[in-house]
């Protein structure tokens, strides 16, 4: 539960953990949008114990596109993006007369979890909600709760929670190591994320001065807002 879901009140039921994490679907096909490659990169490192098929769009639009052509299991939708968001591309979604297509699963995928948040999703065709960060097990009881059982395999396989205690101990001033690589699945991914993320910092910050400059505000506002990853 997080900081929003407390101050809601909402009540939530977790799955159980070791039904939550101890599956693979490797004939399940999802679809991961987002506009900002390292999220791309951390949901994909996430999910690779599971073995699930997985595809990208880096917006709405594209996502569309994916969506007319081929045949997903699970669309995990970021809310705000350039092109077309998360919101106007699942409304659009809904409106196609492919019957299929109209009971898709949509995820939406936000840093914003309060109430007004979840009920904006819900209202515009959304099927659930996964707050960021992204958190292994919430990831995990999402994907088991909306993927068909025939595509989820439990025999013989045991939990996948990636565990820190036996990491070599690393120490970043500054960063809290464990937690991050609790959240990105694994320490050679996290070291990874770390080398994107300052090898990106020169062109971000350039990115955002010039929608500012060009009175772009609406794309000014998204790349602000993606600061948080």
């Amino acid at each position: 539960m997080n900081f929003a879901q407390v101050v809601n009140g909402e009540t939530i039921i977790m799955a159980k953990e070791e039904d939550a994490l101890s599956f693979i679907a490797p004939n399940a096909k999802l679809l991961i949008v987002d506009d900002h490659e390292m999220n791309l990169k951390v949901a994909q490192g996430l999910l690779e114990p599971l073995q699930v098929q997985i595809e990208t769009a880096e917006n709405g639009k594209v996502a569309i596109d994916k969506i007319k052509k081929n045949q997903y299991d699970i669309v995990f939708m970021d809310h705000m993006m350039p092109v077309m968001d998360g919101v106007e591309a699942t409304k659009a979604i809904r409106q196609l007369e492919d019957e299929k297509i109209q009971s898709l699963p949509i995820v939406a995928l936000s840093a914003n979890a309060t109430t007004e948040a979840r009920e904006l999703f819900q209202q515009n065709g959304f099927n659930d909600f996964v707050p960021k960060p992204i958190k292994l097990m919430e990831l995990c009881a999402c994907i088991r709760k909306w993927l068909p059982e025939n595509l989820i395999v439990t025999e013989g396989v045991e939990g996948i929670l990636t565990s820190t205690e036996n990491e070599e101990e690393l120490r970043i001033e500054g960063l809290d190591v464990k937690e991050g690589i609790q959240n990105s699945g694994t320490k050679e991914l996290f070291l990874s994320l770390l080398g994107d993320f300052y090898k990106l910092i020169d062109q971000k910050s350039t990115k955002v001065e010039k929608c500012l400059e060009d009175g772009l505000i609406r794309d000014y506002t998204i790349e602000v807002h993606a600061l948080k990853s």
